[in-house]
């Protein structure tokens, strides 16, 4: 059996972030992302070996930057434009910021959705039942995916 070849861009994702990740942007425009800890595993480690209920991680320049244009609209060709034109001088931008954006999908503060169909955005609202409000831009598809996935969601913008 053959394998078969996916022929995907990556820089056609758009990251959306996850709506139960809490932060903060500081006086300076840090960034401070929380992740609370919960569930069986984690519970224990909180009472046993004193583990913290929520835990903080500041982001530096790059990451607050990239953090607070990532809209949920915005593909990772975009997100690298401006990365590019804030920071003129960092060496390997689009390497760090896809990087980047792995790190934090693989800790769930983000998800990769692909491209522009509606399909895996459908697929995403199921599993984060929380999302009331939803920014599309003109995306037909999105519209059809938010309508179908539940009639508690509002879309903004058009």
């Amino acid at each position: 059996m053959t394998k078969q070849k996916i022929d995907k861009n990556y820089l056609d994702y758009i990251p959306v972030k996850n709506p139960d990740i809490e932060y903060e942007t500081n006086e300076k425009g840090t960034i401070t992302v929380f992740i609370r800890w919960e569930g069986f595993f984690n519970k224990i480690a909180q009472k046993f070996f004193h583990r913290p209920k929520v835990s903080s991680i500041d982001l530096d320049d790059y990451g607050s930057f990239v953090w607070g244009i990532i809209d949920d609209k915005k593909d990772i060709y975009t997100l690298s434009k401006e990365l590019d034109q804030k920071f003129p001088n960092m060496e390997k931008s689009l390497s760090r910021l896809i990087k980047f954006l792995e790190i934090l999908k693989d800790h769930h503060l983000i998800a990769l959705l692909d491209g522009r169909d509606g399909i895996p955005l459908k697929e995403w609202l199921k599993s984060h039942t929380k999302v009331r409000l939803v920014a599309r831009d003109r995306a037909n598809a999105y519209a059809a995916a938010i309508f179908h996935s539940s009639g508690t969601l509002l879309p903004g913008g058009s």
